[in-house]
């Protein structure tokens, strides 16, 4: 880990917030190519200048270079001769002290995904491409971070990717965590071999720490995406992760990454992290100080929505100073009709940006001049990308306010006058409120994206421990929320899914219950949107008897407890009690008519049927022959015996008639064969 170095200042973030500007196309503007993803931007601060280049939109990848005049708010589009050829997600960087920018690979072909490896200067003063041959160049490929060393004597590149590289007679994708740097005086590229380097991402962000004297490089993606802060120092040089504090943002790749020079502090501004295989695109602003190596989460209004890939720099101008984002992702769908910076706040609030207009155009028309111009909105879900159908919208502008429904697909089509300022806002089912505020501009189909985070959703598995010691799914478990909100019952295979759970974001006690087993609890943190995952495991008990309250020293009445007989053999301690009460096969409750005969271990054993036995001669056969009445139960002591056996539920060892029906049914074949043979008397017939 490094600890940030340099002159030591207070730690402090300035109040931003974001300024928006409208931009308004003419009638024979081409707007199917204008502020595409992956296209690039770079200020000459000396030249109250803004460049753009390139980028894909509607239309496919252009070459175009378009002009920004900060002192007018018109951009106009070129196509210069020679120049880079079309493409997205290249390198690009202003060198101000030498007045130009270097341009480095970028996609350039759609439907085959090649990349290239060329070297590209562009010249502020008389708006030129040079192309820089000879020498050696890193391979090619895109999305690779790049920066300039404010001194002007370097520049430093690492990582990118490429879709097909070609090894052998096959192509794959390649991710790389090379490390290359181009000297600024001589325009040679020479390969550093640092001793430790960050993993092979593409989509990482880079700039120069003027405070700290290094370059720091944040996030990227390939199968995963990081937020990983890393620092490039020293000579030769190496790289290190830099220890933060603070809320850093979620790992993301391909945002808008600045440096601040004004405030010392690094800007961050969307970019997309991975939702299985679509890609889901964050909103949000965060700024870095490398003075105190903190993040800070900057919840502010107004903000350019949620994109990645936005072409965006930082400007600094007299009186106006700030991050400069401009469309990016949302381009493929429709032109933007907003440009945003990032500045810093005063009181009034004043926004430096000054509505845009193309030179070809004019200025533009009045508001709500130009009726029914074509509105095509997308409601979509910010984890999967899909349509919300049924959303209901409220739209609300200056000279429109209605409401439309999506249809199946998540659209809804509409008119409305332009140009005008309207705001959408929906709440569907399932889903988090969400709202944006957006331009109709005329001359063209406004197709706007409203992005929705759906509600957090638990999936819970409940268990049962059963009294063997064996767990196993177990299914209708109530599982509630806090003591009182029922969420649901567990399924067949012990598990329980809530789409969408209204819960506040934090943490979260749950509950499951179910008869004839503990109650179990499990603390969860809620997130904003995203899945939220639990393990409930319950216990069975058994409930006899034995498991009833009692008196310890006695009745109510306060007569002596009288003591329990042991079972036969004596029960060692309350779980062989429990098994003694309870099927353990299944692990539930006997019926209490079972319960009651079940008194001991004996009785756990199967019931042996009853013998029929040969006749033989009856012990009191000679009353009858005196003239009394033949008694038909055995003498007092026998009759005593037998019915105390009777009553305790054959509490005692087996009697001899038993041991005589057992050697009948289990004992050897010949005994079997010959009842006669286990009679006491060895009398048969």
């Amino acid at each position: 880990m490094l600890t940030p170095h340099g002159p030591v200042r207070g730690s402090s973030v300035p109040l931003l917030g974001w300024g928006e500007a409208y931009i308004i196309y003419g009638p024979g503007d081409d707007t199917t190519h204008v502020f595409g993803e992956g296209a690039g931007m770079v200020a000459y601060n000396p030249g109250w200048n803004i460049t753009l280049f390139g980028g894909e939109g509607s239309g496919g990848l252009t070459n175009a270079t378009s002009n920004y005049n900060s002192t007018t708010g018109a951009f106009t589009w070129e196509f210069y001769n020679p120049s880079p050829s079309a493409r997205a997600n290249f390198s690009f960087a202003t060198v101000p002290s030498r007045g130009f920018a270097v341009l480095f690979g970028g996609l350039t072909n759609l439907s085959n995904q090649r990349t290239d490896n060329q070297t590209w200067l562009y010249w502020f003063g008389n708006q030129s491409w040079q192309q820089v041959i000879g020498g050696r160049a890193p391979p090619a490929r895109a999305s690779a971070a790049f920066a300039v060393n404010d001194s002007g004597h370097t520049a430093l590149l690492e990582g990118g990717w490429s879709p097909r590289t070609a090894i052998g007679n096959s192509s794959a994708t390649v991710f790389w965590n090379d490390t290359w740097q181009l000297n600024l005086t001589t325009l040679r590229w020479s390969e550093l071999s640092p001793s430790s380097a960050p993993p092979a991402m593409a989509g990482s962000g880079m700039v120069w720490d003027s405070y700290a004297q290094r370059y720091d490089l944040f996030g990227g993606c390939a199968v995963l995406c990081s937020n990983t802060l890393w620092s490039f120092s020293g000579h030769p040089g190496n790289w290190g992760r830099i220890s933060t504090s603070g809320p850093a943002p979620s790992p993301r790749a391909s945002s808008a990454f600045a440096w601040d020079g004004v405030d010392s502090i690094a800007l961050l501004f969307g970019g997309f992290a991975w939702a299985g295989a679509q890609a889901s695109p964050f909103g949000d602003t965060f700024a870095y100080d490398p003075a105190a190596a903190r993040w800070t989460a900057l919840n502010l209004a107004n903000n350019p929505g949620a994109r990645f890939d936005a072409p965006s720099t930082f400007a600094q101008y007299p009186g106006c100073t700030g991050l400069n984002v401009v469309g990016g992702s949302p381009s493929l769908m429709a032109p933007p009709t907003n440009a945003s910076v990032l500045e810093a706040i005063t009181a009034p609030t004043t926004n430096c940006f000054p509505d845009l207009y193309t030179g070809l155009g004019g200025p533009p028309p009045p508001s709500c001049s130009v009726n029914g111009t074509a509105v095509d909105l997308e409601v979509r879900n910010r984890l999967t990308g899909a349509g919300i159908p049924n959303a209901t919208v409220q739209v609300t502008g200056h000279c429109l306010e209605r409401k439309v429904v999506t249809n199946s697909e998540g659209f809804a089509n509409f008119s409305a006058p332009s140009p005008d300022t309207v705001n959408f806002t929906t709440s569907p089912s399932g889903y988090h409120p969400g709202n944006l505020t957006s331009l109709i501009a005329p001359n063209i189909t406004n197709r706007l994206n409203l992005y929705l985070s759906p509600l957090p959703a638990l999936r819970a598995r409940t268990y049962g421990i059963d009294l063997n010691g064996v767990p196993n799914p177990l299914y209708n478990v109530s599982v509630f929320a806090g003591t009182s909100v029922l969420l649901g019952r567990s399924n067949a295979a012990g598990f329980l899914n809530v789409s969408d759970l209204a819960s506040p974001t934090g943490s979260l006690l749950l509950h499951g219950l179910l008869t004839n087993h503990s109650a179990s609890q499990a603390n969860i943190t809620v997130p904003y949107t995203g899945y939220a995952y639990a393990n409930l495991t319950v216990h069975a008990r058994c409930r006899g008897r034995d498991d009833r309250p009692r008196h310890r020293g006695g009745d109510r009445h306060h007569r002596p407890a009288r003591p329990r007989e042991p079972a036969y053999p004596p029960v060692r301690d309350r779980r062989e009690r429990q098994l003694l009460r309870c099927d353990p096969s299944r692990g539930e409750l006997l019926r209490w008519g079972e319960r009651r005969r079940v008194r001991s271990w004996r009785d756990l054993r199967p019931r042996v049927p009853p013998v029929e036995e040969p006749d033989r001669p009856r012990p009191f056969a000679h009353r009858a022959v005196r003239g009394e009445p033949e008694r038909a139960t055995p003498r007092r002591e026998h009759g005593r015996t037998h019915r105390r056996r009777e009553r305790c539920g054959r509490r005692g060892p087996p009697s001899d008639d038993e041991q005589r029906g057992l050697g009948e049914l289990h004992g050897p074949p010949a005994a079997r064969a010959n009842p006669g043979n286990g009679h006491r008397n060895g009398v048969s017939g």
